[in-house]
């Protein structure tokens, strides 16, 4: 039995030696490169405004080689300031930005004349022949009409944002296509003639335009814009062009529009 124990207790003492004396495994570093790489995106940013605008503007006049009868139809002639109103919706792509639009146009002159009571006389010609002429008689009546032409306009422009300004400046151009809705025009053209009425059809139904123009976009609240426009167009064709009357219209004038942009 005491040999047993010793040989058991050999055995154990054996197993327990390999056991405690294996050697620990050898660790493994593993290293790793990590690569940091910058990406820099640009992003164009889209957004839709839409305006709705007033504008005054002048006419100025461009007479092109009037006719002795013009000449005397532009002396009860006086330009007053025309106006216009109107929607424009404008899309804006980073620093650029395309518009149109619908829009009235009106131009207004104040056209004064007089009127004679004619009497009808006959006189002997140089050669012998009797002649019938007219003769005024008593003072004149003064009269006056507000010639009104009225316009349907479609515009089409192109706008500039300079970054310095941070969007508060643009500078735009555009292009103009104008329709005639409506005409009430009276001319003179001398002493002795009636008044005439100058018909719509005696119009150029088209007209076409080109212009600048710098505004200025002030924000007053969220996404809400007050705009204040200088400008000028410039006639490209002429607004009738008879044995009478030729001639285009060239303006200056102020926009002011309020804007949403979304």
């Amino acid at each position: 039995m005491r040999e047993l124990f010793i040989l058991l207790f050999s055995v154990l003492l054996l197993f327990s030696s390999s056991v405690f004396s294996q050697k620990k495994p050898t660790p493994v570093v593993i290293k790793k490169n990590i690569e940091v790489v910058e990406y820099d995106y640009n992003y164009i940013y889209v957004e839709f405004i839409s305006s709705a605008f007033f504008s005054a503007n002048y006419p100025m006049l461009i007479l092109n080689q009037p006719t002795l009868r013009q000449q005397s139809f532009e002396q009860g002639r006086n330009i007053r300031p025309g106006y216009e109103i109107g929607m424009i919706q404008r899309i804006k792509m980073g620093a650029w930005a395309l518009s149109t639009g619908l829009s009235f146009q009106n131009y207004n002159e104040h056209f004064s004349y007089n009127e004679y009571t004619f009497r009808q006389v006959t006189i002997q010609a140089p050669d012998g022949t009797a002649q019938s002429i007219q003769i005024a008689e008593g003072d004149p009546v003064s009269k006056s009409h507000n010639n009104d032409l009225n316009y349907l306009k479609i515009p089409f422009i192109v706008s500039f944002y300079p970054t310095v300004f941070k969007d508060k400046i643009s500078v735009n151009i555009e292009g103009n296509y104008s329709y005639l809705l409506a005409s009430s025009y009276l001319a003179k053209f001398s002493v002795n003639e009636p008044v005439k009425t100058i018909a719509r059809q005696e119009f150029n139904p088209s007209l076409f335009s080109i212009g600048g123009s710098v505004c200025y976009h002030q924000k007053i609240f969220r996404n809400n814009f007050i705009d204040m426009e200088p400008f000028f167009k410039i006639g490209l064709n002429k607004i009738i062009d008879s044995n009478n009357l030729n001639f285009r219209i060239n303006t200056i004038g102020l926009k002011t529009s309020f804007s949403i942009a979304y």
